[in-house]
């Protein structure tokens, strides 16, 4: 299943780099293909280091929320038939090293992924995955 990393921690970064696999980039000497949305997951970080990521602990400043419209509307570039991303990858979980905080109780991310899995009725279990 395809993956995008983000590389900024802001919005409009996020966004504009799920975009570039959702093109596609035909201008290089070997050409990338686009990647259909349904089948393309947002990654981001719950966990920063020693710190949690507002991913984790607050919905209301996560990525998870600013992105969530884009990430339910992605359109279709040249790969696909349906609108909206797979959804989101979380990087980080559990314990990610001996040196870093940890997200299993009592630090939790319920106050982050909960939330928001509550926002986006997100299912349990999974139904299975659309196909275009």
């Amino acid at each position: 299943m395809p993956w995008c990393r983000i590389s900024s921690p802001a919005r409009p970064g996020a966004e504009s780099n799920w975009q570039e696999h959702i093109d596609g980039k035909p201008q290089y000497s070997h050409p990338i293909p686009p990647i259909a949305p349904a089948k393309f997951t947002g990654s981001l970080y719950i966990v920063t280091g020693r710190n949690p990521a507002p991913e984790c602990t607050n919905f209301s400043a996560s990525l998870e929320n600013s992105t969530g419209s884009y990430a339910r509307s992605a359109a279709p570039n040249g790969a696909g038939t349906t609108s909206g991303m797979l959804g989101y990858m979380f990087w980080a979980a559990e314990c990610q090293g001996t040196r870093s905080i940890c997200t299993t109780p009592p630090n939790t991310c319920g106050g982050g992924v909960g939330v928001g899995a509550r926002t986006y009725n997100v299912a349990f279990p999974m139904p299975p995955l659309r196909q275009n």
